[in-house]
């Protein structure tokens, strides 16, 4: 799928608008050695695959992730992947 002009011109509007803030994220990241990502309560497949996909991206570049949810994985595919994540209450006590 390719992004007609107008589409294009739009997307770039949006990323020099917010130049500064998307630096300074970026900087932040670059200088974390431990990231933390949370979701949504009653996390869907969207909130899931999210927080896995930023979760991989950062460990592919040598970020420690700790993924946090409190769930309920209710969903056949929300329960295949509750293990990969925390509650809220098991990092209290987790150093970051």
């Amino acid at each position: 799928m390719e992004l007609d002009k107008s589409k294009l011109a739009i997307l770039n509007q949006i990323i020099l608008e917010n130049k500064q803030i998307l630096t300074e994220i970026s900087q932040k990241i670059s200088n974390a050695k431990n990231i933390a990502v949370a979701g949504h309560v009653n996390p869907d497949g969207d909130c899931i695959g999210s927080q896995l996909a930023l979760k991989f991206g950062l460990e592919s570049i040598g970020k420690k992730v700790t993924v946090i949810n409190d769930g309920p994985f209710d969903s056949a595919y929300s329960r295949e992947y509750a293990d990969k994540f925390y509650s809220s209450d098991e990092i209290m006590d987790k150093k970051f």
